[in-house]
């Protein structure tokens, strides 16, 4: 019996040896085979995704929220604690659990508010919005170092909205922090713009002014108020509203186009250009959709078919309709315009869409404004007058959207280190008026106030005005690339960092003009 159990056993070694091209033993050879605990893990985990597949289609939630992190980060702390995990409750997460995660939020806020908002300064964003319930509301937000906070929507029903009423709102929202002084701008709506001075006041050291999005938003409206582009808006406006209302003709332009055609909403910015651009991109399908017989049918089928005036009286007819837009999308002049106003409107839509967000962004805008401008005269309209009259627009809004922190910042932002700033006299106005505003004069003491007191105004008088004359000392040490500033190495990160990093890392030999620094160059525009 042994023998034969011995004679088997070195009969499946062979085999074995041959199956595996006699480089494998026994165990090497039972290391290839898949185990059944790997078979079973991989079952569980897709069982697993296709439940919470399941239960996501089910709720209606979208895919997108996978690539949240804080989602992701969720599910894998679900996955350590294992089979034992229990899900919260749906009242467990409309209340303690919101309520710990809201005090947890405001804690990480303020410990960024006590740290960074101290070094570069505030923005205060406010505007004014309805809900959908039709209440008024004012929503007032503080942007900080590339952070944006939410502090509080004021609902205004009932209440007269004049300059002194906006004024007062502000102004109790910045003297109610801890430190009133790290605001440095409030960025308001322009029709608010009555209290601005009332804010400055109120508080010295705050700078008030338009936001650059909405004034680089209002010229382009002001430009697409212009006789020629009013004409290719309207026609735009014609070829997509037909495309768009006729099913049939949809469905043509849909099997040739590799993209829709957009109707931009009436609160995004640069609607015009958006318009634009959507349709010079479909010019092909468009063409092709106008000349396919499907269309043609569609039109022959019912041609006497009307669609209401917005007064409610008849319409063209749909062949009416048909001719109309046809006749556009065959003229060339229409897409030469198209182009043209397009170039035109670009520049102004880069700096828009720079100047939208919650980047640092103030003290590059004067120096982008001037490049809009170069490059308007660079298009050609085919008319000199109406280019001065573009120019004109520009030139208007720059005014209107001016502000000392955005000058005082791009003499200081190291980006344009190189450039003679200082021949500007609007610049360096900017510059000495923002210096006074970081080292402002204390509130005046009242006429029967002690003599200590007034003793103690003179003294913080006499310290501001030794903090100014520093800070314009120490200008010329940083124009001049003289001390840390003459450095290789300095001059290589003028272009590698944000300004404001520039000067927290730089900026300690020269300490007052940093403050001011900091504070002009940190800001949203």
């Amino acid at each position: 019996a042994e023998k034969e159990a011995t004679r088997k056993k070195q009969k499946t070694e062979a085999m074995l040896n041959v199956a595996t091209g006699g480089v494998l033993g026994r165990a090497a050879f039972r290391a290839m085979q898949p185990k059944i605990t790997g078979f079973a893990t991989n079952t569980k985990q897709k069982e697993a995704n296709e439940a919470f597949a399941r239960g996501m289609y089910a709720a209606g939630i979208s895919p997108n929220v996978l690539r949240n992190r804080f989602v992701m980060e969720g599910l894998r702390k679900v996955a350590l604690v294992g089979p034992s995990y229990v899900p919260p409750t749906a009242e467990a997460v409309e209340d303690e659990l919101l309520v710990a995660e809201k005090k947890r939020v405001s804690e990480q806020v303020a410990t960024r508010r006590e740290t960074v908002s101290k070094v570069t300064g505030t923005t205060i964003v406010s505007d004014g919005a309805t809900t959908v319930d039709k209440r008024p509301i004012i929503n007032i937000l503080e942007v900080c170092a590339g952070c944006v906070e939410f502090r509080v929507a004021l609902d205004c029903s009932g209440k007269v909205k004049d300059k002194e009423y906006i004024a007062q709102l502000i102004i109790d929202d910045i003297v109610s922090r801890p430190d009133p002084k790290s605001v440095v701008q409030v960025l308001m709506d322009n029709a608010t713009r009555g209290s601005w001075p009332l804010i400055e006041a109120a508080c010295p050291w705050v700078t008030v002014g338009p936001c650059a999005p909405h004034c680089l938003d209002l010229e382009l409206e002001d430009i697409g108020k212009l006789a020629r582009v009013k004409a290719v808006t309207e026609k735009t406006a014609i070829l997509r509203r037909f495309v768009r209302k006729h099913h049939h003709v949809l469905a043509a332009f849909r099997e040739v186009a590799t993209s829709m055609l957009i109707q931009p909403g009436a609160t995004r910015f640069a609607t015009v250009l958006i318009g634009f651009n959507n349709v010079m991109k479909n010019r092909e399908a468009l063409c092709l959709t106008f000349e396919s017989t499907a269309v043609k049918d569609a039109v022959q089928r019912n041609p006497h078919q009307r669609s209401s005036a917005a007064d409610g009286t008849p319409g063209k007819t749909l062949e009416q309709q048909y001719r109309e837009a046809r006749d556009i999308v065959r003229d060339d002049d229409y897409w030469s315009e198209l182009k043209v106003w397009s170039e035109v409107m670009k520049p102004i839509a880069k700096l828009l869409r720079l100047t939208d967000s919650d980047a640092p962004t103030a003290s590059k805008v004067p120096y982008h404004m001037f490049e809009v401008q170069e490059q308007l005269k660079q298009v050609d309209v085919g008319d000199a007058d109406l280019t001065q009259e573009i120019i004109a627009i520009h030139r208007n809004r720059w005014d209107y959207m001016f502000t000392i922190v955005q000058y005082a910042g791009y003499l200081l932002d190291p980006e344009f280190w190189d450039m003679d700033q200082e021949s500007d006299d609007e610049t360096m106005d900017a510059f000495f008026k923002f210096v006074d505003k970081v080292y402002c004069y204390p509130p005046k003491p009242a006429q029967d106030a002690s003599a200590a007191q007034k003793e103690e105004y003179d003294a913080a008088v006499k310290q501001a005005n030794e903090m100014r004359a520093q800070a314009e000392r120490e200008l010329q040490v940083y124009r001049g690339k003289q001390g840390i500033f003459a450095r290789a190495s300095v001059q290589e990160n003028a272009r590698k960092i944000s300004a404001a990093q520039f000067w927290m890392t730089y900026g300690s030999r020269t300490p007052a003009l940093m403050k001011v620094a900091v504070r002009c160059t940190g800001q949203v525009a």
